[in-house]
């Protein structure tokens, strides 16, 4: 990261972004990403997207104060690959991130054929500019057959104050998976009065499953509201 030094050094640090040896390429890779130059910084996020878990993991961390500047091209740019590996990756190291992102086109990956990617996608969801688009995806995916993109969906829903996901996310405590049912209360429950009145109905409803998710989820957000 020391002028001089790169002066000495040169090129040879970016060449040894593409040594065999991963030994090698982590520490090159942390190396540019000090230096600060954002084409550089660039370069190694897309290194990053194609690595292992672990190498990825460590990066992600390196390449977080980066995070507006890549947004802004890097991003953009290797979310286009064809390779859902790739795109997968991707996501998660903005999930990793946890961090606001300007980034568009967030409801291409939420209505994704792929799973994983839909629930990366989800989780992302909150961390990017809420567009009718991407609303209205999350809306669809609290439908999903699939009760892991569902119980994803519902966790959005919930942290985005989604009221008009109140209809499907009551259908999720009726009918959904134990998880799905949670979640979708506690969903519910961040969204008082509206959500607090639904949890009600559903805490004096017929269905016995449904009535004791819905009563927990109810005593513990007016615990945590002290009421």
């Amino acid at each position: 990261a020391y002028e001089p030094c790169q002066r000495v050094v040169g090129d040879l640090v970016t060449r040894a972004l593409e040594d065999a040896d991963p030994e090698v390429r982590l520490p090159a890779a942390r190396a540019l990403v000090q230096s600060g130059n954002i084409a550089e910084v660039g370069r190694v996020f897309e290194l990053a997207a194609s690595q292992n878990l672990l190498i990825r993991i460590l990066l992600t961390e390196d390449l977080r104060r980066y995070a507006a500047e890549l947004s802004a091209n890097t991003i953009p740019a290797i979310l286009k690959s064809e390779d859902p590996k790739r795109v997968l990756a991707v996501l998660d190291m903005l999930v990793a991130w946890e961090r606001a992102l300007p980034l568009a086109g967030l409801n291409e990956f939420l209505d994704y054929h792929n799973r994983e990617i839909r629930i990366a996608a989800l989780r992302l969801a909150p961390f990017v500019p809420l567009t009718p688009e991407n609303r209205n995806a999350i809306l669809r995916e609290l439908t999903d057959s699939d009760s892991e993109v569902s119980t994803a969906a519902a966790l959005t829903a919930g942290r985005l104050r989604l009221q008009e996901a109140m209809p499907s996310l009551a259908r999720c405590v009726r009918t959904g998976t134990a998880e799905l049912a949670r979640m979708a209360a506690s969903a519910m429950a961040a969204m008082a009065p509206r959500g607090w009145e639904t949890l009600e109905d559903l805490a004096g409803g017929p269905n016995p499953a449904a009535a004791f998710i819905a009563s927990v989820a109810l005593e513990k957000a007016k615990r945590k509201a002290g009421v």
